[in-house]
């Protein structure tokens, strides 16, 4: 199933569905049906060609682990924020040059994978996912670290400055 170019709105029939694999296809946009998955833990639309997704993503609230590496997305919509549950997240591959400052609401995100963006900075409010023990942000663009983070991710930032330096 690698020539996927477009999902049908019925796919949003899919109410009990807890997993979705839609990974290395040619998908250029999710149909906003996807967001009735309300029981989907679990979503991977890796290696397509995505650049945005619908306004209200964030209805996707029992979604645990959400891989969307190797798209086109450049920015992520605002219902994002109402993620809470997520714990796993990977942007990577994409073509994101910041982030936004709700990405803090997501204090249940353990993993968060954002390497080769175009990020030039991370927003503050990171120090407010208070779960997240594995930050990848290698190849970007970074110019600055969050100077108003918590004190919980002073060794982590301490240690990325001295990779910066080498």
């Amino acid at each position: 199933m690698q020539n996927i170019e477009s999902l049908p709105v019925t796919t949003g029939k899919l109410s009990n569905i807890t997993e979705l694999n839609l990974s290395d296809n040619r998908i250029m946009a999710l149909p906003s049906s996807i967001t009735n998955l309300t029981a989907l833990t679990k979503l991977d639309v890796h290696s397509n060609q995505l650049t945005s997704l619908p306004d209200s993503f964030g209805q996707l609230i029992n979604l645990l682990d959400l891989d969307l590496h190797a798209n086109r997305l450049k920015s992520l919509p605002e219902s994002f924020a109402n993620l809470s549950n997520l714990a796993n997240l990977d942007l990577s591959s994409n073509h994101f040059t910041h982030f936004p400052d709700f990405i803090g609401n997501l204090t249940s995100m353990q993993i968060l994978i954002v390497e080769t963006n175009d990020l030039e900075e991370l927003p503050y409010t990171i120090g407010s996912c208070s779960s997240l023990v594995d930050l990848k942000v290698d190849f970007n663009q970074l110019k600055a670290l969050p100077q108003e983070s918590s004190v919980r991710y002073y060794g982590l930032f301490e240690y990325m400055k001295g990779l910066e330096n080498e």
